[in-house]
């Protein structure tokens, strides 16, 4: 079997010659990893300790050791134990393998126990986008596909949609997703809070854990403040005055908001005795994000304003004012 290997500078045994007689010795190998996705790199340590004429313990420095595979000795590597009698390996397996320790005193040979690192068979989850809208919804997809499934495969796996207001740990689970019948991933739903966003798969106990690219999907909240509507009781027909304030955030001003120049905003209403939504008039913010719109009146109705968000700001509602009208409705 072929093992890549990063291979150390040796340890010079310079502390040898100071080393008490020891009569006899024990080796011990840990691995830090037991399953690892192929192509992962393993460190092997050990250590080596003597035992002198009078049972005192002692580390062994600047000595050899020999570290191989159980099952195949005519490939063998090896190791130098440092002043504490340490010695380190750093292997690469591409299948599960069992690793053993070996050191010779005089005629004598002395072995670790073996050590087994399991190679997982690997996992493709790739094609991964994602996307979070002016109206706070998230839309994600990606692929996902098991490396031993000469199709899609993984109809049973279960990958986590994942999500970070920083891009850094912790990740928060938002949606746990199975792929369809042809391993593709797909979900959409709201969201307020912007951030970067990953797919994980945990892996399972025969197939190694996946993880896709980081993507950042930013957008800026936005608000419409101080807002007036007058007169609030008319003759319907007529045309009442609102004004109000546009403002942001931005890279430049995370904690206070700014106000937002030559944006569209749009007057709404609903009449009281209905259900539906409709447009009055619009206009434009100016340079200092104040708008004033002058929308006809129709009936009894709830007026509102709303900004539909840009490429990197959230859409803005602004509160709800009833305004009442004397005469028959036109809608």
């Amino acid at each position: 079997m072929a093992v890549v290997v990063s291979v150390l500078s040796p340890i010079q045994a310079s502390a040898r010659a100071e080393d008490p007689p020891v009569t006899s010795a024990s080796v011990t190998l840990a691995a830090d990893a037991k399953d690892v996705a192929t192509g992962t790199k393993v460190t092997l340590t050990g250590t080596l300790r003597g035992e002198t004429a009078e049972g005192a313990t002692v580390d062994l420095t600047g000595r050899e050791v020999v570290i191989r595979e159980v099952d195949r000795r005519d490939e063998e590597l090896t190791a130098v134990t440092d002043a504490k009698g340490v010695f380190t390996k750093v292997v690469t397996p591409h299948t599960t393998t069992y690793w053993e320790a070996a050191f010779t005193l005089g005629a004598k040979e002395y072995t670790s126990r073996p050590v087994g690192v399991r190679v997982l068979d690997g996992t493709l989850l790739f094609d991964f986008a994602v996307a979070h809208d002016a109206r706070r919804q998230v839309t994600a997809s990606a692929r996902f596909k098991l490396s031993t499934d000469p199709g899609p495969g993984g109809a049973d796996s279960a990958v986590q949609l994942q999500f970070s207001p920083d891009g850094k740990e912790p990740w928060r689970t938002a949606q746990t997703l199975r792929p369809d019948h042809e391993g593709r991933l797909a979900t959409s739903f709201r969201q307020s809070t912007p951030g970067w966003w990953r797919m994980y798969f945990p892996g399972t106990k025969n197939y190694a854990p996946a993880t896709t690219k980081v993507i950042k999907a930013w957008r800026w909240s936005t608000s419409i403040t101080g807002l007036k509507v007058t007169p609030r009781k008319l003759k319907v027909g007529k045309k009442i005055t609102v004004t109000g304030v546009l403002k942001r955030f931005t890279a430049k001003s995370r904690k206070k908001t700014v106000p937002f120049a030559g944006r569209k905003v749009t007057v709404i209403f609903k009449c009281l005795k209905g259900a539906a939504w409709y447009t009055a008039v619009s206009g434009r913010t100016s340079k200092k994000g104040t708008f004033t719109l002058k929308p006809k009146t129709w009936c009894d109705a709830n007026y509102q304003v709303v900004f539909d968000g840009s490429a990197d700001t959230f859409r803005a509602y602004s509160k709800s004012v009833k305004i009442d009208t004397k005469g028959k409705p036109l809608l």
